[in-house]
């Protein structure tokens, strides 16, 4: 600076009301940035919850509006066709496959079709759903009550047949199941 070189300053600065008035100015100055500091430090907070929220919102009304059920992809099946395999699942066109509930989907096959052991369900994006089934096979027979039932090598029991139909399953003698329902577990009588 020019002035501190030469050691010379202008009249103005020479003045004590000069200086006086130039510090109520900075004081001001630093008063008016405090105060807005603290207005800024007491919404920030605030807006970064609702930022957060809003993007949460937009991500999850972008999954759901997106990813609709097109097509079901049914492998590993034997004796239920596809499309029996997809009516009981209750999947329909136009499903959301983000939140299909895969488990229930997955208990009501393995519950309503007796011959499906195992099932896996994958998602395949943007628009398939993927079911395969793992289809068991009848190993022997049991008496329950005064029908006699298929059962796999499990226990699970699958259906009831008629007692010409026996001869060419292993037939388990002196057991008794208790409460047979099918798909449900084997259950002996003491």
């Amino acid at each position: 600076d020019m002035r501190t070189l030469f050691g010379i300053s202008p009249f103005w600065e020479q003045t004590s009301v000069w200086k006086r008035d130039r510090q109520r100015g900075v004081r001001a100055v630093a008063r008016k940035h405090r105060r807005r500091r603290r207005r800024r430090g007491s919404l920030g907070p605030l807006l970064r919850v609702l930022s957060v929220l809003l993007m949460a919102i937009a991500i999850v009304a972008a999954l759901t509006l997106f990813f609709k059920v097109n097509q079901v992809s049914v492998s590993g099946n034997e004796r239920y066709s596809a499309q029996e395999i997809i009516e009981v699942s209750g999947v329909e066109q136009g499903d959301n496959l983000i939140l299909m509930d895969k488990y229930r989907i997955a208990e009501k096959l393995y519950t309503k079709l007796p011959y499906i052991t195992e099932v896996r369900i994958n998602r395949q994006f943007p628009d398939t759903l993927l079911v395969e089934v793992v289809e068991t096979k009848a190993v022997a027979v049991i008496k329950g009550g005064s029908s006699n039932w298929l059962m796999d090598s499990n226990g699970k029991l699958l259906e009831v047949i008629g007692s010409a139909a026996t001869k060419q399953y292993l037939s388990l003698e002196g057991l008794s199941a208790v409460d047979p329902a099918i798909s449900g577990k084997l259950k002996l009588s003491e």
